[in-house]
């Protein structure tokens, strides 16, 4: 179909592998030959009150009713040359809207009645019954019950047609069995199990179905949870498909009818309805999963996007014929095998494509390896309706369920791999910009510091210089005797001298706060102590106490933004708060730096500021978010407000 240019060495060991795997089930099934009949012998079911269980192997036989309506059992037992039986299996090949008769040759070698169950293992049986013949009389054991009568009035309460038996003490007879599947195709599995039996067995299966169901719902739930937090769309559609297949095991197991047992929908319609959604999903799922838009063909991908637009469509007017209580063509059996035939083929095309692209090469191993159980039932389950084989033992309600458990795993191993990575790749990509913003910060920091440098050494060497040399001469010249001045004159020659005096003392206050002396020369800690000192010296009536605890040097670029912080804080409660205790707290660690300022004076509400009166927070505001920290303030009005800065040390904190 393609050219084998295209297939590289690892794709063509998998196709080989995966051709091998379903020819050897195919004949091991009978697939290329004829499955030699059950033989015909008068061999009897021997029963007595120590048997648990029996399986009716070349015990059973089958008549097949030509047409829909009753034949009454005395009539076939009449004519038997027009209703022969033939021997089959346990496993019963029914096709739905066909009823059957089964008989099964019994034998009591007890002293006392037996009491069994006979366990049809399938929830849809539209009509079953069971009659006893021997000791020359017939008689009906169970009466006519199906999946629409509900559970509390069947012979026996389940969620399956188990129907009881009692087969009477030292008696040979015949066990009847008339029923009319309504729901697919298929088989049939009967045993016969005694009641202590079955009730074990009932209990191993609803730990099974327990574990399976539970399974789904946490593999929904961690994909769910793991959507909400990646917002990855493959995760939301991986849910979606395992809640498919939950449903569609929940239907085909019979708990829709138990759990509504008086829904008007048929059996086939869940079952179908379930499949089709499953199958639809799962193309969904890999599409999205091997990101097809960019390996697959166009004109692939449109085809299958109408065919899921159709089939979508379909499945809602399947699902509705159902509700309605319509009656359903038979032209619906084969539009089923149709759907699953072709949505097989989409998956394996989108496996093969993906294959071809080193991208998705792993992914398409992956999903393979999990898909190959479910495909080989579902090949299986081809070759029985084309009537190629007579019988495969993988199709069945518990191989199903467990290919499906063992690709949910596999799938959701290989999700968390996913999310695993994307989430290094998120944390790589954030530490890297992490890395770019604190080196960007470093270097405007260290531009802004030589900038100052500069600034500073121009006002004091350049301009102070110049004032004080105009302030010198201005005296001079007030001192000089040959120069007359007349008095005013020579006042507001005095008056501006010491106004140059001020001038040229502002301009050494500036030079020197750019340049931070204190900062640079002993550090964050002792530069906040002298400034402390400053202000207690200017405030005697304010005592500020200062607590550090310094485990690593902070780096150069946090040390001048805490230092103006801090100032800006305590220049504030020195104007405005009006408090006579002040507790500064500095905290450095190897990976945060925190400054805590806290006072007893009148505090504040910061919602309360106007944009006038809040500048300085602003910039507080301004530089923690810079700095990419976390600013907090606690009102405590009237006994005063607490400011907690937390800053990061290192850009990966």
């Amino acid at each position: 179909m393609f050219a084998p240019d295209y297939l590289n060495r690892t794709a063509l060991r998998w196709w080989k592998a995966l051709f091998a795997m379903v020819c050897f089930c195919g004949w091991s099934s009978g697939f290329g030959q004829e499955r030699p009949p059950v033989p015909e012998t008068n061999a009897v079911l021997v029963i007595d009150a120590r048997t648990e269980w029996a399986r009716p192997d070349g015990h059973l036989y089958l008549c097949r009713e030509p047409a829909a309506t009753f034949i009454p059992l005395h009539r076939i037992l009449q004519t038997p040359e027009h209703y022969p039986f033939r021997p089959v299996s346990p496993t019963l090949p029914l096709v739905e809207g066909r009823s059957y008769w089964l008989a099964c040759p019994i034998r009591n070698a007890s002293d006392q009645p037996v009491p069994m169950l006979l366990d049809v293992r399938f929830p849809y049986i539209d009509a079953v019954e069971t009659y006893w013949a021997g000791g020359g009389r017939i008689r009906a054991l169970t009466p006519p019950t199906g999946w629409r009568v509900p559970v509390g009035d069947r012979p026996f309460a389940h969620r399956n047609m188990v129907l009881p038996l009692v087969l009477p003490a030292r008696q040979t007879g015949v066990l009847y069995l008339h029923l009319r599947r309504e729901a697919g195709e298929g088989g049939v599995y009967l045993r016969l199990r005694s009641p202590e039996t079955f009730r074990r067995h009932d209990q191993y299966e609803a730990l099974f179905w327990g574990g399976v169901g539970g399974w789904l719902l946490f593999a929904c739930g961690l994909t769910l949870f793991l959507f909400f937090i990646n917002g990855d769309t493959l995760y939301l559609l991986y849910c979606l498909y395992a809640l498919c297949h939950l449903l569609a095991l929940v239907a085909y197991e019979g708990w829709l009818t138990y759990c509504l047992p008086q829904s008007p929908v048929d059996g086939k319609v869940w079952i179908r309805t379930s499949l089709y959604l499953v199958f639809i999903s799962n193309v969904l799922f890999i599409r999205h999963f091997f990101d097809s838009r960019n390996h697959v063909p166009r004109w692939l991908d449109i085809f299958c996007t109408w065919s899921l637009a159709a089939w979508g469509v379909l499945t809602i007017y399947y699902l509705g014929l159902g509700v309605s209580g319509q009656p359903l063509h038979p032209a619906w059996g084969h539009m089923y095998l149709f759907f699953v035939g072709i949505n097989s083929l989409y998956i394996m095309l989108y496996i093969y494509f993906a294959l071809q692209t080193k991208r998705n090469r792993e992914t398409a191993r992956l999903y393979l390896f999990a898909f190959t159980p479910l495909l080989v039932i579902v090949s299986g389950y081809i070759l029985l309706r084309l009537e190629l084989i007579e019988e495969f033992f993988l199709v069945g309600i518990y191989p199903y369920a467990l290919s499906v458990v063992f690709e949910t795993v596999v799938l959701m191993v290989g999700l968390a791999f996913r999310f695993k990575q994307y989430r290094d790749e998120r944390e790589k990509l954030l530490l890297e910009q992490n890395q770019q913003q604190e080196l960007a910060h470093r270097l405007v920091f260290e531009s802004q510091m030589q900038e100052r440098e500069r600034l500073a050494k121009d006002l004091h060497d350049g301009i102070g210089m110049d004032l004080v040399v105009m302030k010198m001469r201005m005296e001079t010249t007030l001192l000089e005797p040959d120069v007359s001045l007349s008095p005013a004159e020579r006042g507001r020659l005095q008056q501006y001298a010491a106004q140059l005096g001020e001038i040229c003392r502002d301009v050494r206050s500036v030079s020197h706060n750019m340049m931070l002396t204190d900062l640079q020369l002993h550090g964050l800690a002792p530069a906040l102590q002298q400034l402390i000192d400053r202000l207690v010296s200017a405030r005697p009536d304010l005592a500020i106490h200062f607590n550090h605890q310094i485990d690593e040097l902070p780096p150069l670029h946090l040390q001048q933004p805490v230092y103006q912080i801090a100032k800006e804080l305590l220049n504030n409660t020195v104007r405005h708060a009006g408090a006579s205790q002040v507790e500064v707290t500095l905290t450095c660690q190897p990976d945060y730096l925190t400054l805590r300022v806290s006072d007893n004076g009148i505090g504040y509400d910061p919602s309360d500021l106007r944009p006038a009166d809040g500048i300085g927070l602003r910039n507080i505001h301004s530089s923690v978010e810079r700095l990419r920290g976390h600013l907090t303030i606690h009102p405590n009005r009237p006994t005063g407000v607490v400011h907690r800065i937390r800053l990061p040390m290192t850009a990966d904190s």
